[in-house]
């Protein structure tokens, strides 16, 4: 028998092929009339709200309005406003203006909207806080500085006791250019150098101080001569000479009488004067051990020296002038970890930034080590801009590779924000020197998000040349160019207009012109910003739908 023969089987097709597709295309055309309707919706009731937020406030300003005439007219005080209030109040109105334009055109959401005020509100209490800190370490600094001059003239009191007993107010004067003479001697210590800069001049352009030509030394020579002839002039009114002799004798039998009764409580308590020695004798035996250490770990009595109430006399029994580099290096990271900042400061001004100003005009480079320690000094940041940063701002002998070198540690060390805007709204109201543009340009090139009255401070300084005679050195054009690289789009468009102005005054051939590119092809602060391409996308499709 033959094969069966089996039928063939055809798939199932639409009766009509075009009604099938007909169909299809009435379903995306209704999707999209769907998607259109709501999202239109969406937008009617968003300007809804927004109309409503608009009535209320501004019943709220004509009931505000007819308050404070009723208070004029039946002649009652008015409601005082702080400035800063009315700023903030200004600046929160200005923004949800902006914002209800953007929504009318559907380009921002209500979260959005939310988010812009809170926004605001955070910057106004950290720009707060930062005044607030700087107020106090420029009360502090100058505290500082009225007990610094006391203590002088008790100490050149105490030298010229013997002198004043002997042949009377002549041989004081004369007594204390000697004690003058003699203490400038004892200062000067010789430090063996240990290991070489941990820096590299070449990573930073702006701490590069081998790069700078004659006229920018002639410059820095015109403004360093300058400010020394201010000083000069100043340094007698100074000078605590202006003491009637009365007043020394007197502060002289005090003081005498103020030892005899200590010499008695030692001499009734013997147990405290052997204490006393023995604690002298073993603070001594570990200063001799840390001239000579290099690393491992501290002897147990030097660990318990920040735990004492103390600490700084039995600190200077191990005579911190001959510890080595090393040795400076494990005290500050001991001393910053356990000492509250308003104590370390001490330490941070007396022992470790003049050791490490001498090792730099000794050796042309700072140590290894005691860079570690500057980088180390930055755990206690108030500390480090008390008793580190703000002396070498101030200080006019500051030469540029101690700047350089200060520079190098801030720009590689991480530092709380608010202490960075904080060290620069002070060093900008500083007198201008080459020294404090490589400090200022070390700040802004850590791109931090500065507050506006900071960055307002900051313009003003560079605008006060603008009067200058002399021709500011490369320096501070590389500092304004960096500003203008970090902070363009966070500067008015008044502000700008001022620095064109300037830069018309001050100009350099090579400088000049890319900060004028980085200024003016950008967007001022205040400004709307650009839609981005999502936005424009969507804005295209919603326009292709309606099409």
């Amino acid at each position: 028998m033959g094969k069966k023969r089996t039928r063939s089987t055809a798939t199932a097709k639409p009766a009509n092929g075009d009604a099938f597709h007909a169909q299809s295309f009435v379903d995306d055309v209704r999707e999209a009339r769907d998607v259109e309707f709501a999202a239109q919706k969406k937008q009617q009731e968003r300007l809804k709200r927004r109309k409503l937020t608009e009535d209320l406030e501004l019943a709220a300003a004509k009931t505000a309005a007819k308050a404070t005439k009723k208070a004029i007219k039946a002649g009652k005080p008015l409601p005082s406003v702080s400035h800063a209030d009315a700023r903030k109040a200004g600046l929160q109105m200005w923004k949800r203006a902006a914002l209800r334009r953007k929504a009318r055109a559907g380009n921002v959401d209500d979260e959005d909207f939310d988010g812009e005020i809170q926004e605001d509100v955070v910057d106004s209490k950290t720009t707060a806080k930062i005044f607030k800190e700087a107020k106090e370490q420029r009360a502090e600094i100058r505290e500082e500085n009225i007990n610094s001059v006391a203590e002088e003239a008790a100490r050149n009191c105490a030298r010229l006791d013997s002198a004043l007993e002997a042949v009377g107010e002549k041989v004081h004067a004369t007594a204390l250019d000697d004690s003058d003479q003699e203490s400038g001697d004892d200062s000067k210590s010789d430090v063996p150098s240990e290991g070489t800069a941990i820096y590299d001049e070449r990573e930073l352009a702006f701490l590069d101080g081998s790069k700078v030509t004659e006229e920018d030394e002639m410059a820095l020579a015109l403004f360093t001569n300058m400010e020394n002839k201010g000083t000069t002039s100043d340094e007698p009114q100074a000078a605590p000479g202006t003491r009637m002799l009365a007043d020394i004798i007197l502060d002289k039998i005090r003081e005498k009488e103020e030892a005899d009764a200590r010499a008695a409580a030692i001499a009734a308590d013997p147990e405290r004067a052997a204490r006393d020695k023995r604690i002298a004798e073993v603070y001594g035996l570990v200063g001799n051990i840390l001239s000579r250490y290099r690393s491992g770990k501290v002897p147990k009595a030097f660990k318990v020296i920040p735990k004492l109430r103390n600490w700084e006399e039995v600190l200077y029994l191990t005579r911190p002038d001959e510890w080595s580099s090393a040795a400076v290096y494990a005290a500050t990271r001991l001393l910053a970890s356990n000492l509250p900042a308003r104590e370390v400061i001490s330490f941070y001004t007396d022992i470790l930034l003049p050791r490490c100003l001498e090792d730099i005009s000794e050796n042309k480079k700072l140590n290894y080590h005691l860079y570690r320690a500057l980088a180390k000094a930055v755990y206690k940041p108030d500390a480090f801009n008390k008793g580190i940063l703000f002396p070498i701002c101030e200080d006019i002998g500051c030469t540029l590779r101690q700047a350089t070198i200060i520079g190098s540690v801030i720009s590689k060390v991480s530092i709380p924000m608010l202490h960075s805007a904080a060290a620069l709204l002070y060093i900008v109201q500083l007198p201008y020197t080459p020294s404090n543009s490589i400090i200022i340009t070390a700040l802004l090139e850590k791109k931090y998000a500065l507050p506006y009255q900071v960055l307002d401070a900051v313009v003003a300084s560079f605008l006060k040349m603008k009067s200058d005679t002399r021709s500011p050195p490369l320096i501070w054009h590389q500092s304004l160019l960096a500003f203008a690289q970090r902070y363009k789009m966070d500067v008015t468009m008044e502000q700008k207009e001022r620095l064109k102005l300037l830069m018309r005054v001050h100009t350099h051939y090579a400088v000049t012109p890319e900060i004028r590119r980085e200024l003016f092809s950008s967007r001022n602060r205040g400004d709307l910003m650009d839609p981005d391409s999502n936005t424009i996308a969507r804005n295209l499709e919603s326009a292709a739908m309606v099409m």
